[in-house]
């Protein structure tokens, strides 16, 4: 288990992170935790661990000014808050997982995982929308009939994709591909985000 997990950390490229970040002597450490992070995450998702899931790192990005405008409250932390996009792949699968990763005044790194994909919206506007589109889901038509337990273990959100982005109107539109109560069902979910108003999201069966 111990080797399996090192060879997947070996697949993680770390780029340039800050040394309050992680420091020289510490990445390795960050290597192995970002992975197995990155590895929890897509098997969350999905609902199914992935015992050959490897990750690759394929950008970070300082994330401190979208946390404030979630208004996430954040421990006391060193360096900066980072977003690491991570690919993680195997078992027939693969996932772009998304953690916001900070590094606590105590040590160590904590992750917030935001939804799989390359969504354009922050995280609260995604946990906003998601509501909207699981109701849409299921609502159909057909509409999909499962008890609440067959509901929460058949959710699963494998991508969210931009299909089209109009600039002018400060409007995007996203495929989110889901699966509830045994059910594939995209959706179709247009983001309107004006620079001074709060964001809109009106979402739509794509199947």
């Amino acid at each position: 288990m111990i080797a399996t997990l090192m060879a997947a950390a070996l697949m993680v490229g770390l780029g340039d992170r800050p040394p309050e970040f992680v420091a020289p002597q510490g990445i390795e450490d960050y290597s192995a935790w970002l992975t197995q992070a990155a590895i929890d995450a897509d098997a969350g998702f999905f609902h199914e661990a992935c015992p050959d899931a490897a990750a690759q790192s394929i950008i970070n990005t300082p994330a401190d000014a979208d946390v404030a405008k979630d208004g996430v409250e954040t421990p006391p932390h060193q360096g900066p808050i980072i977003k690491e996009v991570v690919r993680v792949a195997g078992c027939g699968r693969s996932s772009l997982q998304n953690l916001i990763v900070l590094h606590p005044a105590t040590g160590g790194w904590i992750a917030r995982r935001m939804l799989p994909g390359s969504s354009l919206a922050g995280g609260r506007l995604q946990i906003e929308a998601l509501a909207s589109v699981v109701q849409t889901a299921l609502t159909g038509p057909p509409a999909l009939t499962c008890t609440a337990e067959e509901f929460q273990s058949s959710l699963r959100i494998l991508d969210i994709s931009v299909v089209s982005l109009a600039k002018a109107k400060h409007a995007w539109t996203e495929r989110w591909s889901i699966q509830v109560c045994g059910a594939d069902r995209p959706i179709s979910v247009t983001f309107t985000q004006p620079t001074s108003d709060k964001a809109t999201y009106d979402a739509k069966p794509a199947w």
